[in-house]
């Protein structure tokens, strides 16, 4: 199973046909879709690193669920401070969690 499709998934916006462009950016809070499309280039960076916390990716390193290294567990990920975190807090982390809620609640309404 693949864990990195954070950053596809906002990716996927731009594929979005040209009558519906106007609608979905004003749902996400946007005046334009280039407005949205500019917003989701510059958060691809902190998609990626949310990415990064996934097992599947990081293997025996830091990760989300599993203490590491395997063998020998001396870490665990609810003690671990992960840098993303302090990214997540920042200003764009934070409309970035805001479009993730939206994405979820309003998915019937632009998939």
């Amino acid at each position: 199973m693949k864990h990195v499709g954070f950053a596809k998934f906002l990716r996927q916006f731009g594929n979005t046909p040209s009558i519906h462009r106007p609608r979905i950016a004003a749902m996400f809070g946007f005046g334009t879709f280039d407005g949205l499309q500019a917003w989701i280039r510059s958060v691809i960076p902190l998609a990626r690193q949310v990415e990064q916390v996934s097992p599947a990716v990081m293997q025996d390193g830091p990760n989300s669920e599993y203490p590491w290294p395997h063998d020998a567990p001396a870490e665990c990920p609810a003690e671990y401070r992960f840098v993303v975190w302090d990214d997540l807090k920042k200003s764009q982390g934070r409309k970035l969690m805001r479009f993730i809620a939206d994405a979820i609640e309003r998915f019937p309404d632009y998939a």
